[in-house]
């Protein structure tokens, strides 16, 4: 059974599938290479998803918003600022 672990749509990894191309089950090597990836493609998400709040953020105060466009908008923003403040103090 070869399932996809990539939700991009890129060449991505093959679930049960041995990463060096050779028979037989994957060597410790190949599941540090598919922790690597997978560690990459999570830090990659991390940086864009911050990246979209601090962009949500400055349009909220810079636009005029649907009052519930910008209640909604205002939760994510506070949302984020909770969780971070609760991750730093725990």
């Amino acid at each position: 059974m070869c399932d996809r672990l990539d939700g991009d749509g890129g060449s991505g990894l093959l679930a049960g599938a041995n990463p060096t191309g050779g028979l037989g089950h994957p060597t410790v090597a190949d599941y540090e290479e598919v922790i690597g990836e997978l560690q990459s493609k999570n830090s990659k998400q991390a940086h864009e998803l911050l990246q979209i709040k601090a962009d949500l953020r400055d349009v909220l105060y810079s636009h005029k918003w649907t009052p519930d466009a910008f209640l909604m908008a205002k939760a994510y923003v506070s949302e984020d600022t909770q969780a971070s403040q609760s991750s730093s103090t725990g």
